[in-house]
């Protein structure tokens, strides 16, 4: 159980592909972050009530004044071992190891309680354990949950029948734990729903992205997009096949003067779609290369730029035509013999009518002495 990784409703809430959204979720939600802030807390109120049982040394009673010193000692050792553990080893949270650390704040949540306890009035400070439930609802799975709430529940009924007594005091204060731990466990319901909708929703992303990924890495169409600057926002591995320039490290950067290198006919397009807005439809140019010459078609989209709050972005999808203009020059070909076959045609059968008068003249011109 210690060595299995756990997952925290929070860090299946977390698992996002949204950077803005995420980072703030991530700043709010991270266990790890969680979990410096409990030992920040439990080392705060340890030391705050061995101060205060320091100034009061003389007229608290000396098992308050141990239970105090003992509880900020081990808060400390505690602490420290733990902070080795997540922080220096960077050791996984694992299910154990939460449990342990919200059973530890009980357990200071507890001594504190017992320390500031009055006769028949209980202690000012019995709200905490609203913090450790807080904690296990945000950190634990919901029968976690309800097990620290029911285990701070049962510490506290414990120290308030041996030391101050079970009041009225006592009795409202059990009813609020009670409807806060409720409230707690319906939170961390639904932040897990919450966090199972996310995940499903990354993975169908995820899924979509590869798919789109691998569609754009094996068409045989060059595909380019640029921003308004002409920066290079995306290049598909054809893209760099069809201009024999290797695009992927000029993301980011320029892309229009490289081109133009090439292709200027394609930097125009590009040209006319980031200046004037006035995007190509079936144009046609040429792809200069050091190895070979081509016919290339092209069309250029864009996208944003209007309002929204998204860039606009220009993209470009261009093939070789190479072959489709052979085909072409072959169909023209073939058209023009066919047409020289039927004039020949014609022209035949226009001879062949004048030479059949001819042959029945010669022959009756031969049959006469």
């Amino acid at each position: 159980m210690w060595a299995t990784r756990f997952a925290t409703p929070i860090e299946d809430a977390v698992r996002t592909t949204s950077p803005q959204v995420d980072n703030l979720y991530l700043v709010v939600l991270d266990p790890r972050r969680l979990i410096r802030w409990m030992y920040v807390g439990r080392l705060s109120i340890a030391t705050s009530i061995y101060v205060a049982a320091s100034f009061t040394w003389f007229q608290t009673e000396p098992a308050k004044t141990f239970v105090a010193t003992a509880t900020l000692v081990a808060a400390i050792l505690i602490t420290g071992a733990s902070g080795f553990w997540t922080e220096v080893s960077r050791k996984p949270l694992t299910k154990g190891f939460l449990y342990g650390q919200l059973i530890v704040d009980l357990l200071v949540v507890t001594a504190v309680v017992h320390v500031t306890s009055a006769p028949n009035a209980g202690s000012q400070f019995a709200a905490l354990y609203i913090l450790v439930n807080a904690a296990a609802a945000l950190m634990l799975p919901i029968g976690g949950a309800l097990l620290i709430a029911a285990l701070g529940i049962v510490m506290y009924v414990f120290d308030a029948i041996t030391v101050s007594g079970f009041s009225n005091a006592t009795t409202l204060q059990l009813l609020v734990f009670s409807v806060v731990a409720a409230s707690t466990v319906y939170i961390s319901v639904r932040l897990q729903q919450a966090g199972q909708g996310r995940q499903q929703l990354v993975a169908e992303l995820t899924r979509v992205r590869l798919r789109e990924k691998d569609i754009l890495a094996n068409i045989r169409s060059g595909i380019l997009t640029v921003d308004d600057t002409g920066t290079l926002l995306f290049a598909n591995p054809s893209a760099s096949e069809l201009l024999g320039i290797d695009l992927e490290p000029l993301i980011g950067s320029p892309v229009v003067s490289p081109i133009r290198a090439v292709s200027p006919d394609l930097a125009d397009a590009f040209d006319r779609a980031v200046r004037d807005h006035t995007n190509a439809s079936r144009a046609e140019g040429e792809i200069i290369r050091t190895d070979r010459t081509f016919s290339f078609g092209v069309t250029t989209t864009s996208a944003g730029g209007d309002g929204t709050g998204v860039d606009r972005s220009t993209t470009a999808i261009f093939q070789d035509i190479s072959d489709l203009k052979r085909l072409e020059q072959l169909n023209l070909r073939a058209q023009r013999l066919e047409a020289v076959a039927e004039l020949s045609a014609s022209l035949a059968h226009e001879i062949k009518n004048p030479l059949t008068p001819i042959r029945s003249a010669v022959e009756q011109m031969s049959a006469r002495p």
